[in-house]
């Protein structure tokens, strides 16, 4: 989900070349520290799995144990590199499809896709966080919406624990979105992911990568679900959101 926080503009002397991914899982959390090393190249630079305290596996925490971990382990870097984004699983945010008139304004293309993503999470609609992305449609009169949610309080909980732990999370977004970003910009793609250590990934970012459709995307990457390459991969996808 896309923060309304602006990012950095950024100075040639000032530039962002590392940030963190963060993989939620049910009894810990994948984290990974990316570093640009080049043009158009970024590598992985340190990885850790922190297995959550028993209290803090609950679905409604929000782990701001997490926040502290990050700033023991990040207590030398510069304080514009304190930036991660956050990959959620499944079960805790949802996504759909729907088709609405082509001729609806924004404003009203916000509501409906607001009240589709609350009666997806059964929730009331001021209840949500939203991002969408429209699609093409093979009717003219009508426009495809994909949208994800995720409760707002997730997302309030996770910028006020970064806040105060003097970091900046520019996103939350679904791992599967993640992890297709790490997969379309993976050096050697599949054939890195069977035959190379996740500490040894390389990426093409910012672009140069395969472009690819969502659908065969998920497919290459449904074998994956499960691993500890899916996590791996996941964490990597939010740390390059995080470089943008």
């Amino acid at each position: 989900m896309r923060s309304k926080l602006k990012l950095w503009p950024g100075f040639p002397f000032r530039r962002i070349t590392s940030a963190w991914g963060v993989a939620l899982e049910t009894q810990g959390v994948s984290l990974v520290s990316l570093v640009q090393t080049a043009a158009q190249e970024v590598r992985v630079q340190r990885v850790l799995y922190l297995s959550s305290p028993v209290w803090a596996q609950e679905p409604d925490s929000h782990h701001d144990w997490l926040v502290q971990a990050l700033g023991e382990v990040s207590g030398q870097e510069v304080r514009r590199h304190r930036r991660l984004v956050v990959a959620l699983p499944a079960d805790r945010c949802r996504s759909g499809h729907m088709h609405v008139p082509a001729a609806l304004g924004l404003d009203a293309l916000l509501a409906e896709v607001q009240l589709g993503a609350a009666e997806g999470l059964h929730v009331e609609a001021g209840e949500v966080s939203f991002d969408f992305e429209v699609q093409p449609s093979d009717s003219p009169a009508q426009q495809s919406v994909h949208w994800l949610a995720c409760l707002h309080s997730e997302v309030q909980a996770w910028h006020t624990h970064t806040r105060a732990a003097g970091w900046h999370m520019p996103a939350m977004e679904h791992q599967a979105q993640a992890a297709r970003r790490a997969l379309q910009a993976l050096r050697g793609g599949m054939h890195s992911l069977q035959t190379r250590a996740h500490q040894d990934w390389q990426f093409h970012w910012p672009g140069a990568y395969r472009a690819e459709s969502d659908e065969a995307l998920d497919v290459a990457l449904r074998p994956l679900h499960g691993t500890p390459a899916w996590t791996w991969l996941c964490a990597c996808g939010a740390g390059l959101r995080a470089l943008s």
